[in-house]
C-alpha cells in the first residue's frame, strides 16, 4: 500500500511539475512563451495565463502531499514579505514547517514571483525524498551559477527538465 501511495504522489508530481510554471523557450529574443493552464477538477490552484507564483506551487504541493498540522502548531512568521492576508500564508507556513522551504529570518519568499525551475526541483526532490546518487557530479556548465545544483541535476537525470 505504502509504494502504490508512493507511486500516485510521483505521478502527481510530475504533472504539476510540468503544467503548472512557466517554461522559457527563446522563440524571439526578449519575448517568453508559456504553455495554456492545465485544467484540472481538484482543488489545486493553478496560474494565471499558464505562470504559477511561488506561493501558488508552494499551496499545490501542501495540497498534494497532504500537510496538515493542528491550527496553533504553524512556525511564527519570520518572514519580510507575507502576511496572514495573503491567500497561501497558511500553506507557505506549512511548507516551512515540513522543511520544505528553508529561509532565514526576515528573508523573502518572494510569493508572488514565477516559480523557477530550480526552485520547483528543489522543492520536489525535498518532497519526494530524492538525492543525488553518490560519486555523482553536476553535468551541465552553469551549475555553479544555481543554488541548489545537485537538485537541478536530479531533475535532469529523471528526465524532468
Amino acid at each position: 500500500m505504502k509504494k502504490c501511495k508512493k507511486a500516485v504522489s510521483i505521478i502527481l508530481a510530475f504533472i504539476i511539475l510540468f503544467s503548472c510554471f512557466p517554461f522559457n523557450t527563446r522563440a524571439e529574443e526578449g519575448k517568453q512563451t508559456t504553455p495554456q493552464a492545465a485544467a484540472d477538477n481538484s482543488n489545486l490552484i493553478y496560474g494565471t495565463n499558464g505562470t504559477i507564483t511561488r506561493a501558488e506551487w508552494l499551496h499545490n504541493l501542501a495540497v498534494l502531499f497532504g500537510m496538515k498540522v493542528e491550527e496553533d502548531n504553524l512556525p511564527d512568521n519570520y518572514f519580510s514579505d507575507i502576511t496572514e492576508q495573503d491567500a497561501y500564508y497558511r500553506d507557505i507556513l506549512l511548507t516551512v514547517e515540513f522543511g520544505v522551504i528553508a529561509i532565514e529570518a526576515g528573508g523573502k519568499v518572494l510569493p508572488n514571483e514565477p516559480v523557477t525551475r530550480e526552485f520547483a526541483a528543489h522543492t520536489m526532490n525535498y518532497c519526494l525524498g530524492y538525492k543525488l546518487d553518490e560519486g555523482e557530479s553536476c553535468t551541465f556548465k552553469d551549475a555553479a551559477k544555481l543554488e541548489y545544483p545537485e537538485d537541478a541535476q536530479i531533475a535532469v537525470n529523471r528526465g524532468w527538465m
